[in-house]
């Protein structure tokens, strides 16, 4: 079996003018320190290493050809478990394999971003990989439109009845005055109690209609809704986030629903957790060419993290980033 996928990788490389090298390279997890994928174990190393350009069309400069370095290859690792049971102590050996492409990104510089399938976040005892769970600012976003509303809808009720009641009470109250004062029947008219909970209550109905809006907004644009919903996405600068995760980038990540996306420095590294066969390669090399094609012309930065020295001490950490913007 390693034989034969090994001959029809180095059949795949060929086909794409890649270059191919079947050997183990044990220096290859150096290079790219930043990349939490290449870090993971024990006893690294790569094999079935390939290298190439790839051609894409630049988004940002009215689809300009445009070539990428992109260097694909299979990875190996070992996972060591200790356990003790009263006086023995047992060691676990377990080697791990998985496929990667990395993709040079000339002339940008990424804040680190991991874009990680939901379906494929892995719970177990021996594994340092991601764990599912429950993002708990991602909770109210994947609340179903009609809860909302409905919550919404009650808030309205509630202050347009706090409102028709301030109302009557201050008519009430200046009746007496008022009707001392000369007036057209108009102006009285507007000051009836009646009249004055007819506002209000209309005023209570154009502030539900404006929730019902807001509402209805993630109903009738989903993109982002499905998004978050389907990936779990972690990031440093989450200004930086939303500038590179365009609707359109969006959607290319959602057509491909089964690779991590781990953006770090000048590259970025499209994976999964397992050794991929030529047609997976082909896809993944497909999604690094749209998403170079949709990086903006300048990545945006948080200003405001890096001037604010209590937001400078966390600005190592990954923290999950919510999207919303459908632009």
């Amino acid at each position: 079996m390693i034989f034969s996928r090994s001959s029809y990788i180095k059949s795949w490389s060929r086909s794409q003018g890649f270059t191919y090298d079947s050997s183990y390279d044990y220096k290859l997890h150096k290079k790219y320190p930043y990349f939490d994928a290449v870090t993971r174990g024990q006893k690294p190393y790569a094999f079935n290493v390939m290298k190439g350009e790839i051609d894409y069309k630049n988004k940002s400069a009215d689809d300009a050809a445009e070539k990428a370095s992109v260097k694909a290859f299979d990875f190996c690792f070992t996972e060591i478990k200790t356990i003790q049971h009263n006086k023995r102590i047992s060691r676990i050996d377990r080697t791990q394999e998985f496929s990667a492409l990395v993709f040079d990104a000339f002339g940008y510089t990424f804040k680190p971003m991991i874009i990680t399938p939901r379906e494929m976040q892995i719970e177990n005892d021996f594994s340092d990989l991601p764990v599912q769970q429950a993002d708990p600012d991602v909770e109210d976003l994947l609340k179903a439109p009609e809860e909302k509303l409905a919550e919404k809808k009650a808030k309205a009720d509630k202050k347009a009845q706090e409102a028709a009641a301030a109302a009557n009470a201050s008519n009430a109250s200046n009746a007496t005055d008022a009707a001392a004062e000369e007036a057209p029947a108009v102006v009285a008219a507007e000051e009836d109690p009646a009249a004055a909970a007819m506002k209000a209550e209309e005023a209570a109905q154009n502030a539900t209609a404006n929730e019902t809006e807001k509402v209805d907004f993630n109903k009738t644009n989903p993109l982002s809704h499905k998004f978050n919903e389907t990936f779990k996405i972690e990031a440093i600068d989450h200004v930086q986030a939303d500038g590179v995760l365009s609707a359109a980038l969006k959607q290319a990540l959602l057509d491909h629903p089964q690779f991590f996306v781990d953006f770090q420095e000048d590259q970025f590294m499209v994976y999964r957790e397992y050794t991929m066969e030529p047609e997976e390669y082909t896809e993944a090399l497909q999604l690094g060419a749209i998403v170079l094609g949709h990086l903006p012309t300048a990545l945006p930065i948080n200003e405001t993290a890096t001037e604010d020295p209590k937001a400078a001490e966390k600005a190592l950490d990954l923290t999950v980033f919510v999207s919303h913007s459908e632009l």
